[in-house]
């Protein structure tokens, strides 16, 4: 299994550069270059897209009269069209814009009340970003929604999930071979040696992987239909 140590060592290989013994607790430049390089490649793929080892599901108790809720410590962003109101069983609309939320919020114009939304905004109470929902619940209901976590490695073994490299046991929850050629062209860059090769090498990995983690559905252009029935949202009974 890949940890922090051995992808750095296998990229100084690659590199021609001194294999690091330490990376954590080295005060050489080699394996200081390899550290600030592969935070800077994970926390680029954390952003880049929702991998399936990255994702995680919320879930929010309501309290009547409270509209504002904490997000999950290791929150990075919400994963589109995944908010659910558990209790009416209706999609949650959202994340609102601040234009969208400012005509909830004021408009007179009559508008259903039952389907909720929400929009993620800084709470100048708790000094933190949190969940607003709208219409403010006045009962108790649960809420789901699907998150990116920004804990791309753990401690081996199955340890404890960390939002950044703490040790250099530390094992990636992402593709070692994409972190290794993501910190191998980050690597020659920062130095100001020929990287295009690795790059172009690197991108095309990227995609492969983005491919490989997240399937595309089959296209039937036959007009066949392979479900039984399909209904539209909503409360419905058979």
């Amino acid at each position: 299994m890949a940890t922090l140590l051995s992808l750095c060592a296998n990229v100084a290989k690659a590199v021609g550069a001194q294999t690091p013994t330490a990376i954590i607790s080295s005060t050489d430049q080699t394996a200081q270059r390899m550290f600030q390089a592969i935070k800077q490649e994970c926390n680029f793929l954390v952003r880049r897209f929702a991998w399936s080892a990255l994702r995680r599901e919320a879930t929010i108790t309501t309290v009547a009269s409270t509209a504002s809720y904490a997000l999950e410590s290791d929150f990075h962003r919400v994963v589109d069209d995944t908010a659910w109101d558990n209790n009416n069983h209706w999609q949650m609309g959202g994340s609102a814009t601040a234009q969208e939320w400012q005509f909830f919020k004021r408009a007179t114009a009559t508008r259903p009340v039952t389907r909720r939304r929400f929009r993620l905004m800084w709470n100048p109470s708790t000094k933190t970003r949190q969940i607003f929902i709208d219409p403010t619940p006045s009962d108790v209901a649960t809420l789901y929604y699907d998150y990116v976590s920004n804990q791309y490695c753990q401690a081996t073994g199955g340890g404890a999930l960390k939002a950044e490299w703490s040790v250099d046991t530390d094992v990636p929850l992402l593709d070692d071979d994409l972190i290794e050629l993501g910190v191998k062209y980050r690597y020659l860059r920062a130095r100001g040696l020929p990287h295009a090769s690795e790059h172009q090498e690197y991108r095309a990995a990227l995609l492969r992987a983005i491919g490989s983690d997240k399937p595309a559905r089959t296209v039937d252009f036959s007009g066949s239909e392979t479900r039984a029935f399909q209904l539209p949202d909503g409360n419905f009974q058979l």
